[in-house]
């Protein structure tokens, strides 16, 4: 990569390939959950999950692409991110329609879900999850990846405002709010949280006691 410009194609491509190898890894075992969430959902819910993983293998399908691969475009990132932010919505919302009464914040109130955001949801359904398994309120269940989506709102408003005072990125010295290469991490991260959202879902649901698809 010695000389090349920070934004040529031959970079690029190259930092495609740690995205492509995760979701190569990835995908099979993520459609194996989704199948077995699906299993336990009504219409609505299922509809929801499949919304989802439909948005989030489009966003894949999208940043592989030659075109994309080639040189950054303003309208893709700011496409991609909108859509990720709405991949966690979903994903929570088909779990808040099989669950209404997670949506409470952390006094116990409830929530309108068109109010609720993907970072708002993500703790609701930890905390509920939790009070599911009697676990301490202090001591709600671990998880590790879903705070992915504190870091996709803030892509998401940044991008859907277009605001003129941007961060200016230091490698590529283009004012943005990312670009392929920061888009990248938060691609493979997100899929890790996705499927930790599932696991933990389903896990939950077998303690339950309640029927899950083998």
């Amino acid at each position: 990569m010695a000389g090349q410009p920070p934004d040529s194609s031959y970079v690029r491509g190259n930092s495609l390939l740690a995205t492509k190898f995760v979701w190569r890894e990835s995908k099979a075992k993520m459609t194996e959950l989704v199948s077995k969430v699906n299993s336990i959902l009504d219409a609505k819910g299922k509809t929801m999950l499949s919304d989802s993983f439909d948005n989030l293998k489009g966003i894949y399908e999208t940043i592989v692409t030659e075109e994309y691969e080639k040189s950054e475009n303003h309208q893709t990132f700011k496409e991609v991110c909108m859509k990720m932010n709405d991949v966690f919505r979903q994903l929570f919302l088909s779990y808040m329609l099989q669950n209404p009464d997670a949506l409470r914040d952390r006094n116990g109130l409830a929530v309108q879900a068109n109010k609720a955001t993907a970072d708002q949801m993500s703790d609701m359904f930890k905390f509920h999850i939790s009070r599911r398994l009697d676990l301490p309120p202090k001591e709600p269940i671990t998880q590790i990846y879903p705070p992915i989506t504190r870091l996709i709102r803030s892509l998401r408003n940044g991008v859907e405002h277009d605001l003129v005072d941007k961060p200016r990125d230091y490698i590529t010295g283009a004012e943005s709010y990312g670009n392929l290469y920061t888009f990248s991490s938060v691609f493979i991260l997100a899929i890790y949280g996705y499927t930790e959202v599932l696991r933990t879902w389903l896990e939950t649901e077998n303690l339950d006691g309640e029927a899950v698809a083998p």
